[in-house]
Parts: C-alpha cells; sequence; structure tokens
C-alpha cells in the first residue's frame, strides 16, 4: 500500500512525517552535489508500518517506555493500562499514539503540526487527552515540540522513536556516542527499573566523552549482558541556565556525520537496535529517545509525569545535523 506522507524541505533537509503514527520516516541530508544521505531506518510501504512492532520513527504515547504491571496509582485512585510486553504496558500499549492517526492541522513547507484526541480510559488511563506536535525545519534541525492538555489529572510520556542510521552501511555500531549523563537507570531483565540511579563511572554506561559504541557493547556488565546491548534511560546532567540543551551526540566516521540531540526532557532512552528484525538487521539503527523516566508513575524518586488540567504538558526535541565530529 502506499503512503502519502507529509514533506518538509528546504535546502539542507528533507524530512517525510506519516500522520499514521505521527511518524517521521525519512530524514535526508544534504551532502552537497544532489546527494542526499538517509539518515532514519524506515520501511517502504504502509502496509510495513501498520504491522510494526519496531515503533519505527512513531510518536511513543500516551505514556511512552514502561510501566510495571500496566498499571499505577494516582490520587488514591489505581489504573489498570493496556499491558503489551508480558505483565507490563510499553510506549502506551497495543493501541498507544504509534497506530493511531494523527489530523494534520497546519501544513507548510517547513512546518507541520499534527493532532490526536486521546479519549478517557483509553488504554486505560485517565483523562481526555488533547495533544499537539509540530514538527519545523529550522536550517540543519529538526525541532519537535509536544503540547498536550488534560480535562482531569494523568500521566503523560512522549518521544520520538526514530532510528538513526548516519552510516553508508547496516551496522551502527562503528558510530561514536557522547551523553551529557553522569548516571543511568538501573533496570530488572523485564526493563522495569529497580528504582536505583547507578554512576556510569568505570562502566561501559560511560559516554561523558565520545566512544565507539562497538567498544562499550564488549564490555562485560550485568545490565548490558541481559538485553544483549543497550536498552537504558540515561539521567541528563541538566544545565541550570536553560531548558532545553544539547544532551548526546552520534558520530558516523565514514560519513562524517553528526547528530546532536537536544531537548527539555530529564532523562534520554539509548537503545542499541540489537532487537531489530527482518527486513532490518540487528544494529542497523539506534534510537536516542529524550523522554520522562521509564515507570516513573510507580516510582516517587523519579521525575514527576503528573500532568493536570491547566497545566499543560509542554517538551521539546531538536535534531541537528553538522559535518565533523561535533562534541558536548
Amino acid at each position: 500500500m502506499a503512503m502519502q506522507s507529509v514533506l518538509l524541505a528546504n535546502e539542507h533537509l528533507r524530512v517525510m512525517v506519516l500522520p499514521l503514527g505521527a511518524r517521521i520516516h525519512g530524514i535526508q541530508v544534504n551532502r552537497g552535489e544532489g546527494d542526499w544521505q538517509q539518515t532514519v531506518v524506515g520501511y517502504d510501504n504502509l502496509t510495513d508500518y501498520q504491522a510494526d512492532t519496531s515503533y519505527l520513527g512513531c510518536t511513543a504515547g500516551r505514556y511512552a517506555n514502561r510501566i510495571a504491571g500496566a498499571m499505577f496509582e494516582l490520587d488514591g485512585q489505581s489504573y489498570q493500562l493496556e499491558a503489551n510486553e508480558g505483565a507490563n504496558l510499553l510506549h502506551g500499549g497495543i493501541n498507544g499514539f504509534h497506530n493511531q492517526q494523527w489530523r494534520i492541522i497546519r501544513q507548510h513547507d517547513t512546518e507541520l503540526t499534527l493532532a490526536y484526541h486521546s479519549a478517557d480510559g483509553e488504554a486505560g488511563f485517565p483523562g481526555n487527552l488533547d495533544v499537539l506536535q509540530t514538527i519545523s525545519l529550522v536550517d540543519s534541525e529538526v525541532h519537535i515540540k509536544y503540547w498536550a492538555s488534560a480535562d482531569k489529572p494523568t500521566v503523560v510520556n512522549l518521544t520520538n522513536h526514530c532510528y538513526f542510521n548516519l552510516a553508508k552501511h547496516q551496522d551502527t555500531r562503528q558510530h561514536w556516542l557522547q551523553l551529557r549523563a553522569q548516571r543511568f537507570v538501573e533496570v530488572a531483565d523485564t526493563g522495569i527499573p529497580t528504582g536505583a540511579l547507578l554512576k556510569v563511572d568505570d562502566t561501559p554506561f560511560d559516554f561523558s566523552t565520545s566512544t565507539e559504541i562497538a567498544k562499550q557493547l564488549s564490555s562485560h556488565h550485568p545490565q548490558l549482558a541481559q538485553f544483549e546491548g543497550f536498552d537504558h534511560n540515561f539521567e541528563i546532567h541538566k544545565n541550570k541556565h536553560s531548558a532545553l540543551q544539547d544532551v548526546a551526540v552520534l558520530y558516523a566516521p565514514d560519513t562524517d556525520l553528526s547528530l546532536v540531540v537536544a531537548t527539555t526532557q530529564p532523562g534520554l532512552q539509548f537503545y542499541s537496535g540489537q532487537y531489530l528484525s527482518a527486513p532490518f538487521q540487528a544494529h542497523q539503527g539506534i534510537c536516542l529517545e529524550a523522554q520522562q523516566f521509564p515507570d516513573a508513575p510507580n516510582q516517587p524518586n523519579f521525575p514527576i509525569t503528573r500532568v493536570d488540567p491547566h497545566s499543560p504538558y509542554q517538551h521539546s526535541i531538536v535534531y541537528r545535523f553538522a559535518v565533523g565530529h561535533v562534541m558536548l
């Protein structure tokens, strides 16, 4: 089935957006002389996106990442959610935002605004939630802005789930990564946090300086062993002087291209793509998901994900592309 996607373009970037799941299914970077380099992993047709189980390029919600036991308590009331990863909820459930048809509200050459209404009780979440997402191009940057308003207390965690590959080949383990993080969230073998934040010092989770991902993957660490790679949330080391800040740099030596991720979010989930399957291969793409912490509604020590009426959810993500090895 053919895809009817929206093209955003300027002289530096071409971005393709699919209203199904508000998915970014293409980001092409102008390398000059008519050479447009694709930087994200995607399918060629709509049918594959409808059957997709890897969340390629989608907007994950109403709650991205995992919630333990697919339930949480808010103001003394328990809410049973839609379990879709064993007993837990992942990325909003089977019919999360990734499987919903978003409405196009505004469309220009370099800007697109999409909307979705999540009804009270959808996937078990309380409250009607109206979500707006604006994707815009500014020079060599892709800006994503989320805004969501609820009519009763609820929890919200939205992110973009692009799989990035900045190289000319299908293995991203030769990419280099730098993260503005001093701690990461320890998880059980289910991906659910234990509640502990571990220091990255002297572990393969230390990306405080730019490091080849393959080198860290070859290290022995129980947190890596249980997932055969990375699928962990890093606590962003916040700059008190700026809400939006650069938090990650991904670099591919063979193309000399860097991706800088900036966000207002408190966490960044680094997933090394080890479970990608046909028609793709393991490690063909890398996810850098700026978001709230996993299972935060059940973890009192994690940043608050509660959204109340008259206090809307607002967060931003920026993807900036640059030639050369950028450093934080």
